[in-house]
């Protein structure tokens, strides 16, 4: 939102019709948006105010007998008055604008810094200081004058009125440890302004003219008129900290547009670093941006700087809402459904009323060679959902969290440190994208895990050979059974019934084929059944069986 500096922009005047073209406002915007002059420009409107006199009018309006007349002069003592010794302000280019804004007439003042609009009607009218004369001055004095620290000032005019411009030097402090004024609200808001013409104390109440002030504030700091440009830098380490830099032209141009801008930036940072969610993307799916490949391309596509511009437009002031939006690809804030409820609630204290809670949890208990194990499976939830949260207690205690299972799984295996024959009671909430807003708890469901499982299973039988190569041998054997289930077989080759040495491999089926054998070699096999709790059965009759030559 800086203005260009005037030294950046160069222009030529050749003769009175470009001069005047170059003077007069070319829309009703705030002072330092108009074209500049350069001193050599200056000294040349100066020229032909000699020859032309000392009113230029721009645009016909109502004639009359009225006049506003007044004085630019450097008000030392800070009293709106010259008083004797103090310096009139020569050169000094006054606009006359209607009371909607259009623009009437210019003059300059003269060499006491005298200036005057004659012959013209009564009525409602604003008289302000052209953007070309305040440019030359702004950083070095401000009006003592007029209502605002802008040079303007709005009469209704009968007969005739006077209108003085007094400006007094400003003070400003160069050291970032000494400002001119302070200001710690009781948030913890700190505030601190480098000149005299705006207050730290100030600052802040501007700020509170919006909406939208939470526990971010004890982490920010503002520092107004430090720095010639507007920014915000955070911080955020082992806890979070923003500083923002509010500069005094920006004010000076837009009011507190800039200050709700960047102070979004810290109120952004916070809440995203509290809840881990540098992407965004619980905002950036409330935004109905997420995906969009425009994303980072630009500075007005930058997430960082919308959600900036999307708090400034939200729950800043009512001046600071007006501000035009810089990215025009998308839609306006308050054009976007549920985006401020989204903003105020969901995104600031991580709870939501959009994401519906896990329903039909299930738990089934088994046992593994390890032990216990409980199998938990549910129907999503509606809405973004990053994850699910499984939470399991025992009789008498606290439920705590035991793991989590990305979306869009809904089954889970619970195997830790489960005891046998104990009763568990478990429930599931699912997690938005923002990483920390959470459902309602789905039904708790509770099971008792079972007793160790000591049963071996039965002894395959019926082993048998399907075929040989020159280096495989095909074997096929007859289920075995369990008082809860056989889950794997493994063959053994050349070992013996008693110690079952040489495991060859594992099998979930009833055959199996032994491959990188030696041509015309005997070989004797078993097979044996394992349960899920890791009982073996006792081996199957051997088999011997001889690979082809």
């Amino acid at each position: 939102m800086e203005p260009t500096d005037p030294t950046t922009k160069q222009r030529r005047f050749t003769g009175l019709r470009s001069l005047m073209a170059q003077l007069r406002p070319g829309s009703p915007q705030t002072l330092l948006s108009n074209s500049r002059f350069q001193s050599k420009n200056l000294l040349l409107f100066i020229a032909l105010f000699a020859v032309v006199g000392s009113v230029l009018i721009f645009r016909s309006f109502a004639a009359g007998t009225s006049t506003i007349s007044g004085i630019a002069f450097k008000d030392l003592n800070r009293n709106g008055v010259m008083d004797v010794g103090e310096e009139p302000m020569a050169d000094q280019i006054l606009y006359l604008m209607g009371s909607d804004e259009s623009f009437i007439a210019g003059v300059a003042s003269d060499s006491a810094g005298r200036y005057t609009f004659s012959g013209i009607a009564d009525g409602n009218y604003i008289v302000r200081y052209s953007s070309s004369s305040w440019e030359q001055i702004w950083e070095q004095w401000v009006p003592t004058t007029t209502p605002t620290i802008k040079p303007e000032r709005a009469l209704s005019l009968s007969g005739s009125a006077t209108v003085d411009f007094g400006w007094r030097p400003i003070i400003w402090s160069t050291d970032l440890a000494n400002p001119i004024s302070s200001f710690t609200a009781a948030d913890g808001l700190r505030v601190q302004s480098y000149n005299d013409v705006v207050t730290a104390q100030e600052i802040d109440a501007a700020l509170r003219q919006g909406t939208l002030i939470g526990k971010e504030a004890a982490t920010v700091t503002i520092r107004f008129a430090q720095n010639a440009s507007s920014y915000c830098a955070t911080t955020s380490g082992g806890s979070f900290t923003a500083t923002c830099y509010i500069s005094y032209r920006s004010w000076l141009q837009d009011g507190d547009m800039t200050l709700f801008h960047e102070y979004g930036h810290a109120w952004e940072g916070f809440y995203s670093h509290r809840s881990g969610d540098s992407d965004l993307a619980g905002y950036l799916a409330a935004r109905g941006l997420t995906g969009d490949p425009r994303l980072g391309s630009s500075h007005a596509w930058s997430m960082l700087e919308t959600i900036a511009e999307d708090y400034r437009q939200l729950f800043g002031s009512a001046n600071a809402a007006t501000g035009e939006q810089e990215n025009r690809e998308i839609p306006l804030a308050k054009d976007v459904p549920g985006l401020r409820e989204y903003l105020s609630g969901e995104f600031m204290t991580g709870t939501s009323s959009t994401l519906s809670a896990p329903t039909n949890l299930t738990a089934t208990p088994s046992l593994s060679p390890e032990g216990p194990t409980v199998q938990l499976n549910w129907t999503a939830s509606t809405g973004t959902v990053s994850r699910y949260d499984i939470y399991r207690s025992t009789t008498g205690t606290t439920p705590t969290k035991i793991g989590y299972l990305n979306n869009p799984s809904t089954t889970y295996y619970d195997g830790s440190n489960l005891t046998y024959n104990t009763q568990y009671s478990y429930y599931v909430k699912a997690v938005a994208s923002d990483g920390t807003t959470t459902s309602s708890a789905s039904n708790t469901v509770t099971v008792t895990t079972p007793n160790p499982d000591t049963t071996k299973p039965s002894a395959p039988s019926g082993l048998m050979s399907t075929g040989t190569t020159t280096t495989s041998i095909s074997l096929q054997w007859l289920a075995a059974t369990d008082n809860v289930g056989v889950k794997e077989y493994r063959i053994y080759q050349d070992g013996t019934r008693k110690t079952l040495t040489s495991l060859k491999g594992t099998a979930t089926g009833t055959n199996f084929t032994v491959t990188g054998l030696k041509s015309n070699t005997s070989h004797t096999f078993y097979v044996t059944a394992v349960d899920a709790a890791g009982n073996e059965s006792l081996p199957s009759k051997t088999l011997s069986v001889k690979t082809k030559r």
